[in-house]
């Protein structure tokens, strides 16, 4: 904080700016999506599960890995989100 070159960084006012560059940014640069793509997958895997097919083949168990991978993964990315946040 005491540095020449650096005095400026170590202020609120130098990282609400930041952080309102930041967000004009992402908000001007990211598509508008209504919903991630995997939370149609995970419905659409959900009715075929709970609309009957119990017994399912080794391609839809590969499926449900994969699924449940990118369930994780997304979580990890909502706690990355709310932690820069």
């Amino acid at each position: 904080m005491d540095h020449p070159i650096f005095k400026g960084l170590c202020t609120k006012k130098w990282a609400n700016d930041l952080k309102n560059k930041l967000k004009t940014y992402l908000q001007e640069n990211l598509p508008k999506l209504s919903s991630p793509q995997l939370f149609h997958w995970y419905a659409s895997f959900k009715k075929k599960v709970n609309g009957g097919v119990r017994d399912m083949a080794p391609e839809s168990e590969e499926i449900k890995e994969r699924l449940l991978m990118l369930q994780k993964h997304y979580l990890i990315l909502q706690k990355k989100e709310e932690y820069t946040r």
